[in-house]
């Protein structure tokens, strides 16, 4: 019954963006909902097991149509708060995610070779980076 859902679902136009349908990501936050709803069920024992727990997600493509232009972030840029601009720059430069670049640690700059590593726990993929620091952002890092 509920993969029909995802099935129907799936087809309907999205309210959010005109011409295209209702993507996989908005699927399954809506089973997630009903999921956690009925897991709640389950814990203050109004019902005795969760139906839909072992129901499987969408598949989701996360992939971006495009990225943003260098005249269209140097435009953007400016209507920025001044404390965001450079997490912004630091973003924009070194492909760093924005909770990547607000819990930087120092001691994983090193100026002298000019990188910038992660390790594993500090990425949301789960992979060490490290990142070379582009001469842009360097008067941040001083």
């Amino acid at each position: 019954m509920l993969e029909e859902y995802q099935i129907t679902r799936s087809e309907e136009d999205s309210p959010f963006r005109k011409g295209e349908k209702t993507a996989p990501a908005t699927i399954n936050k809506e089973l997630q909902c009903l999921r956690a709803t009925l897991n709640k069920g389950v814990d203050y024992k109004k019902i005795s097991s969760n139906p839909i727990s072992t129901l499987p997600q969408l598949k989701e493509d996360n992939l971006r149509d495009r990225a943003i232009s260098y005249e269209e972030f140097e435009a953007f840029l400016p209507h920025l708060p001044q404390y965001m601009q450079n997490i912004t720059l630091m973003s924009y430069w070194l492909g760093m995610r924005q909770g990547e670049v607000i819990n930087l640690p120092w001691n994983n700059v090193d100026l002298k070779n000019r990188v910038i590593t992660l390790s594993a726990k500090e990425t949301k993929e789960g992979n060490k980076k490290v990142i070379p620091i582009v001469d842009a952002v360097i008067p941040m890092l001083r």
